[in-house]
Parts: C-alpha cells; structure tokens; sequence
C-alpha cells in the first residue's frame, strides 16, 4: 500500500484535526495545540519543522518532531486496519487463531478472526509492538473513527445483502473485512445473488481456498454450508483437482467419505471404473475404496480390479487391526511388504493365517496369492 491508496485520517479525502501535547523539554510541561492531519498523511503541526529539527541536531528538543515522524505513521498504518483497507495480521493456528508478533501477555491465542481481529487493530496492541504511547494513538484512533461515523460498524453497503442474517456484515466487519472484499469473495464462488453464511467469509478471508473448487461445490449442492465443510477440510488436491471434491458430492458420496477419498487422492473416475467392473454402482464402489482408504491401505483401481477378479463378488476390505498384525508379522519374518500389499494378500485369502502363509510364499498382491492358491486346490 502506498501513498495514492492509503485510507485517510478522515472521510472523502478530508483532514483531521487534533489536540496534542507539545514540549520543549524531554520531561517539560505540555502545553496543548492543534495539529492538522491530512489526506496523504502530510502535517501541519503550526511549527517550522525543518528549523526545529536543525536545531535537535544541535541538542535542542520538540516532541512533535516525534509526534510527525513515529506516531503519524503508526497511526496511518492503524487506520488501515480501522478502515478495512488491510486485512488483520492474524492466522489460524491448530484450532485457535493467532495474531502476528503480538507481544501482548494477555492474549496468545484466540477461538475465532472475530476476537483476533479486534485485538489486532487495538490501540494497545500496536502501542505495544510500535513501542509508542497508547493512550495518544488511542485518541487519534477515537478521533477519526467519529469523522468516519464510528468505525466499529460497518458503513451502509449492498454487501449487506450478500451476508446471512440481519447483523451478519456486522460480525464479517468486527473480523478485519470490508463490505467490498464481501464482495469479491461472494461473487467470486457464487454468481446468483443467494447470501452466504458469515463464517463463509470469515474461513475464506484468511484461508488460502481453492476458489474454483468452493464454486464447484456450491453448484453441485447447492447448500451454503457445503461451502464451511469443504473450508474446513481442504486437502492439497482440492487446488491440483477442483473438480474432484464436487464430483464425489454428485456421486452421494458422504460428506465423511469424500473428505476420505480426497486424502487418498481418489477420483471420481476411480470411483466410475471400479463400478464398471464389478457390476455395482458408482456409490458402492466408491465406498469400496473409502473402505480401503481409511485402514490406511488406498489400493489402486487395477489392484482392486485383480482383487475382484481373483475373488469375485468374494471380497472385501479387511480390517485395520487385522491388517496391521499381518504386517507387522511379515515384517518380523524378514518379508519386505507394504501395508496395501498385505491387505491386499489378506482379503484375497480370508484368513490372516492363509495370508501369511501366501505372502512367505512370495505373494504381493490378489493375483498372485490367487495363483498359489489355485496352485493348492484352495480358490
């Protein structure tokens, strides 16, 4: 942000003018002037200011020399945030929200942008990090808020309409976001004019969304809340395949279920191939594989396929627990095997018991533990 963008002290390009305590003396009394803030930030504090500063390099002494050079910008770069020209420096951090070098004892961590944000902007707060006196940025802050008309509510704006619930754009603008971010946002996953939820806005401001992913799911489902489901559970393939999250939705696939698939980095396609082959639908197959994504073993299509074909409709994802002893087994005995292909031995089989047996025999995967048990007259 520069000097042609930086919100002003006041309203439409307007001045604002403030009482400030002035010594001559570090530790002197103060007597009270007008200084005049303008627009790009230039101030006219009533001094001759490039005399006055000649004369500090020789010893002498003006606070508002300070006043122009330290606290003006602090207090420029605090009115940006008062104006929602800048989004709060806060993240998500786990499941509590942070604000960046705070070095507030009393607050470390936050539930919501909501309480973050108001700590973020606060006199006190930047006091603090700018190392400048927070009772004078607090009047600043006070006098400029009451030129904008109170800056701790949201200016009338047709964003309003785009937030859900009377005081929903109240609660967008106490988090640190403007009506007109509202609206980018807004048209941006949404082209009707259909309001979405305030946590919509508040999840997406700070978090890095896949925007074409979000679109997609809101078309697919046409349900607002989808949008918080799919904020809060993004997976790294949602910006790689923007389509896949709403493909599964399409599909019916649950919500729990998807979010599975995607960790996997299954696709609907997947999903669509698999039905075909075992003559099921697409909605069972693609619970075959969340199955089998979610005891850690997400087997490729073509195993699972050689499964089936190994096993016919015989077959199924066998259990983690299960799984995991039959690993752990083969591991012991010197066997190099991955978990996927152990499973894999192991629904092929039935029994741990048969697919440890299959496995010191050399099987890797269902079509080999099927020919060895072909082999013994067992399938």
């Amino acid at each position: 942000m520069d000097a042609t963008t930086w919100a002003g002290p006041a309203p439409e390009g307007g001045s604002l003018t403030v009482s400030v305590p002035c010594r001559t003396s570090k530790g002197g009394v103060a007597r009270q002037h007008p200084v005049t803030i303008h627009a790009d930030w230039s101030v006219d504090t009533g001094h001759d200011l490039q005399s006055e500063r000649i004369a500090a390099a020789f010893g002498g002494y003006l606070s508002c020399i300070d006043f122009v050079d330290v606290m003006v910008p602090v207090f420029r770069n605090t009115m940006q945030l008062w104006t929602r020209s800048v989004q709060p420096p806060i993240g998500r951090r786990g499941k509590r929200w942070t604000v960046e070098e705070c070095r507030c004892s009393t607050h470390k961590t936050f539930a919501d942008p909501g309480t973050a944000a108001p700590h973020a902007r606060s006199p006190e707060h930047i006091a603090r990090l700018r190392r400048v006196d927070a009772a004078q940025l607090r009047c600043l802050v006070e006098a400029a808020s009451a030129a904008y008309g109170d800056l701790n509510r949201p200016p009338r704006h047709a964003a309003a309409s785009l937030v859900a619930g009377p005081y929903g754009l109240t609660r967008v603008w106490g988090a640190g976001i403007s009506p007109e971010r509202v609206r980018q946002m807004h048209e941006s996953v949404c082209p009707t004019g259909q309001p979405l939820p305030d946590l919509f806005y508040l999840q997406m401001a700070f978090t890095d969304a896949p925007v074409e992913c979000l679109r997609r799911v809101l078309a697919t489902t046409g349900d607002p809340t989808a949008l918080m489901w799919a904020l809060s559970t993004l997976k790294p393939i949602d910006p790689i395949d923007p389509g896949a999250r709403a493909g599964w939705l399409a599909l019916g696939t649950p919500r729990q279920d998807t979010v599975t698939l995607l960790s996997a980095r299954y696709s609907p396609s997947d999903a669509a191939r698999l039905g075909a082959v075992i003559d099921r639908h697409v909605g069972h197959a693609a619970s075959v594989l969340a199955a089998w994504a979610r005891i850690g073993c997400p087997a490729t299509t073509d195993q699972l396929v050689d499964l089936h074909r190994a096993r016919g409709d015989n077959w199924y994802a066998p259990s983690g627990p299960a799984v995991q002893r039959l690993h752990r087994e083969a591991n012991q005995a010197g066997v190099d095997i991955t978990p996927t292909q152990a499973a894999l031995v192991l629904a092929t089989a039935g029994s741990v018991l048969d697919a440890a047996w299959l496995i010191r025999s050399g099987a890797r995967d269902a079509k080999g533990a099927a020919q060895r048990l072909v082999k013994v007259g067992r399938l």
